[in-house]
């Protein structure tokens, strides 16, 4: 480390940093990318007000968590870093860096793959689909069907975690990614909002394609079942395995694509209770307001980027505890 990064990392320039430009001592909380800003505020503000100053380490990109994992050995309670899991959490032995955010204190992490995975939890899609419907709420089966494409990948995830874990090179994460993906062209959900079978099935072929692959990989089914259970204690098991899996694909090619059909199968079943509950002109008036209202408060990617409903979930709060025993140092 030369003279200047000594510096930075030293607990008294940082605080005299923050004293100088804002009159108010506090910490720095460095993160990837400007876009993870809101979520981190989000636990900053949720469990110690001011404390600490959410700053981009960077301007972003692939190498911004390498950046930051460069920085892990100089962290302090003053100089601590948010970054995305990615298959860190489940695969800490994968690099040098990976098992830090076990080990390390300072280094606070999504535990699922990355803040795009926890819009896609339950807790997060439940308030999503409660808030946009104007007179009827339209019936779906949108957290049904997220629930199969779970069970589903599971034994995938398993597999992958262990072999990627073992030897990287051989096993990256792109070919467990494609494995996982949907068939192309295909959707979770069918024309009505039910769970699309095929779709499901389609994936499930897949899945088997990888485990029949790269099964007899696995030479130590005594280490294997160990590390079952080890992803059992760490929280991840069949109902919520989606979401250790590549978050930005979840939200851009399976939750949102998803979320418009139930948006858009909102607003027609809005219009067709108007038909039935006006009369005359005020059936063309309801109509127009219910478009406006879709139009100007229904846009999925608002929906999605205004939601907090992850902050009651299993896993944000693990992030709290973290944070909670860093602030709480002497």
């Amino acid at each position: 480390m030369d003279d200047f990064d000594s510096i930075r990392a030293s607990r008294d320039f940082l605080n005299a940093y923050n004293v100088f430009t804002t009159s108010i001592p506090a910490g720095f909380l460095y993160i990837e990318d400007a876009s993870d800003r809101l979520f981190w505020e989000g636990l900053v503000k949720s469990i110690c007000p001011g404390r600490y100053r959410v700053m981009p380490y960077s301007q972003g990109g692939a190498e911004a968590k390498r950046s930051l994992e460069r920085e892990y050995v100089n962290l302090h309670q003053d100089f601590i870093v948010g970054v995305d899991s990615d298959y860190d959490y489940l695969c800490s032995n994968r690099n040098e860096f990976a098992g830090e955010l076990i080990s390390n204190r300072y280094v606070l992490h999504t535990f699922y793959y990355s803040r795009e995975s926890h819009i896609n939890s339950p807790e997060a899609i439940s308030e999503i689909l409660e808030c946009f419907h104007l007179h009827k709420y339209p019936e779906n089966q949108l957290l049904d069907s997220l629930g199969k494409y779970s069970k589903t990948i599971y034994p995938a995830l398993c597999l992958f975690s262990w072999l990627h874990n073992a030897e990287w090179q051989t096993h990256p994460e792109n070919l467990f990614n494609i494995a996982i993906r949907l068939p192309e062209g295909s959707r979770l959900l069918n024309d009505d909002l039910t769970v699309n079978e095929n779709t499901i099935d389609g994936v499930k072929t897949k899945v088997d394609e990888y485990i029949n692959t790269y099964s007899s990989q696995v030479t130590d089914s005594q280490g294997y079942s160990l590390h079952l259970k080890q992803l059992l204690q760490q929280g991840i098991n069949k109902e919520n395995a989606h979401l250790f899996t590549d978050g930005h694909y979840l939200l851009d090619g399976i939750l949102i694509p998803s979320l418009k059909m139930v948006v858009m199968a909102g607003q027609n079943q809005d219009k067709d209770w108007v038909e039935k509950n006006y009369e005359g002109e005020a059936i063309g008036q309801r109509k127009r307001q219910v478009v406006n209202h879709y139009k100007e408060n229904c846009n999925t990617g608002t929906l999605v980027f205004q939601c907090t409903a992850y902050h009651s979930g299993p896993f944000w709060q693990r992030i709290t505890e973290k944070m909670r025993a860093i602030i709480s140092e002497p």
